[in-house]
């Protein structure tokens, strides 16, 4: 509002008078013909904010799933290392019962370098025993790092025991379904396509900017005067003293280069987008493929696995169940047959534990491993 002193420009009524005031209002309003037209151009920055909230939101889901998998990896390694650790046990128990063995018959058939060989595998498998405790103490910290619960404290040494058994039930696989289910699901997939959109919308709005400028004006003055200040405002709201101004802008520059450069850049960045999108899906299918032929070995090599720990078994008992004379090669053989024995039973648990691991993977690389899980994640700000 503005406020000035006139007289020459006063009615005739108000001429006599002296001084006299001038009080004044405009408002006025432009609207966009061809460049900025639509609310689609000048939401441009608001909905690319929408589009990038929705992609931070599909990032967080991406981390929950990842560190949910790190989670299972790491209880299922530690599951391994604790069985692992009852394997070896049993093998030093085995091969401190030979040396016992060679020691009692050192004077009667065996001899020197017999009971020193059986000496030395019972040392060197009880150095195994405590390295195999040793990666059970870091499993736990691994686990316990991951779980990150309050309650679990690395400095207080805490023992975790693991309760649930491995399964080898069969499974039925569906290869198509699995890759159809991961293109639905994954949320990379569903942030490449938003980030697709994000760029559209900017390339919408870069090729708006290269149209000539056409803006329709319009303008209303309303005046009030009066002898004083306060008559002046009062005689503002009469509209005695009213103006119009309809008007049309128009600018046109020639080779609009600097708008021209802007829309290139802008088709580039949804091309580039394209092909992104189109890389996590061929990174996503190949995931699932390495997967579930993953899964299939694993569950065809359970069977022999586990013949193979029953035949080691069997031949270890066989030999210890001799009563004969001992000589180097029996001791030999009898020693090959544990240590035989243990590799059979660390095959059979690497098996069992790549077979459950690979579940859970394969349900990560559908992006449905929270679901698996029983875990949800909500947009709370979204729902207030």
């Amino acid at each position: 509002m503005n406020q000035s002193r006139s007289k020459n420009s006063l009615p005739p009524e108000f001429q006599t008078m002296n001084p006299a005031y001038s009080t004044g209002f405009t408002a006025s309003i432009q609207q966009p013909l061809l460049r900025g037209f639509g609310l689609d151009v000048t939401r441009t920055t608001i909905n690319i904010r929408k589009v990038e909230h929705k992609i931070s939101h599909e990032t967080f889901v991406q981390k929950v799933r990842d560190t949910l998998l790190d989670v299972e990896v790491a209880y299922w390694q530690l599951a391994q290392a604790r069985r692992d650790v009852t394997t070896v046990a049993t093998t030093v128990a085995q091969n401190f019962i030979t040396y016992q063995n060679m020691k009692q018959r050192l004077d009667h058939d065996a001899t020197q370098v017999e009971v020193a060989n059986s000496e030395s595998r019972w040392q060197s498998q009880y150095v195994r025993l405590l390295e195999t405790i040793k990666i059970v103490r870091d499993a736990e910290d691994n686990l316990i790092n991951l779980i990150n619960d309050p309650d679990l404290k690395l400095s207080d040494h805490q023992e975790l025991l693991v309760t649930e058994t491995p399964t080898v039930a069969p499974i039925m696989l569906d290869h198509f379904a699995e890759v159809r289910t991961a293109l639905d699901c994954r949320s990379e997939i569903r942030a490449a396509k938003q980030q697709i959109e994000a760029r559209r919308i900017s390339t919408h709005a870069a090729k708006n900017g290269i149209l000539p400028k056409l803006d329709l004006t319009f303008q209303y003055n309303v005046q009030g005067i009066g002898p004083s200040g306060d008559s002046s405002f009062d005689n503002l709201t009469t509209n005695r003293f009213i103006s119009y101004t309809v008007g049309a802008q128009f600018s046109y520059n020639f080779g609009e280069r600097a708008a021209r450069a802007r829309l290139r850049q802008a088709r580039l960045y949804e091309s580039q987008a394209i092909v992104g999108l189109n890389q996590v899906t061929d990174s996503i299918v190949q995931e699932i493929n390495l997967r579930v032929r993953a899964l299939m070995v694993r569950y065809e090599q359970i069977p022999p696995a586990l013949i193979a720990v029953r035949a080691a078994d069997h031949n270890l008992s066989s030999l210890q169940a001799r009563t004969q004379r001992i000589d180097p090669n029996y001791l030999q053989t009898e020693l090959g047959a544990m240590e035989q024995l243990a590799n059979a039973r660390r095959t059979l648990l690497q098996v069992l534990i790549d077979f459950n691991t690979g579940i859970v993977q394969l349900e990560k690389a559908k992006g449905t491993l929270l679901e698996y899980n029983n875990v949800t994640v909500s947009d709370v700000q979204s729902q207030r």
